[in-house]
């Protein structure tokens, strides 16, 4: 998967599954990849940091890069 510069990426193999694993670090709100390329979005701890306005920005972008049937996972709390 191509990546801006300056976004990190791990790689995990899980030895009890046959499947590939990528961890993909970077900006929520706009993405370098193509519509309905995930089939899971990770968000921890960060969700609560951004404005408004940038929490649809980054809504809508998982949206756009999640495959059909594909899921978010955020973590995250509630401000007090």
């Amino acid at each position: 998967m191509p990546r801006k510069s300056g976004s990190t990426c791990t790689r995990v193999q899980p030895a009890a599954a046959s499947v590939s694993v990528a961890f993909e670090q970077g900006y929520a709100q706009q993405t370098p990849y193509a519509d309905a390329t995930f089939d899971r979005v990770l968000s921890s701890f960060m969700f609560h940091h951004l404005k408004l306005e940038q929490k649809r920005g980054m809504l809508r972008e998982v949206l756009r890069v999640l495959k059909p049937g594909g899921a978010l996972c955020l973590l995250d709390f509630a401000p007090s």
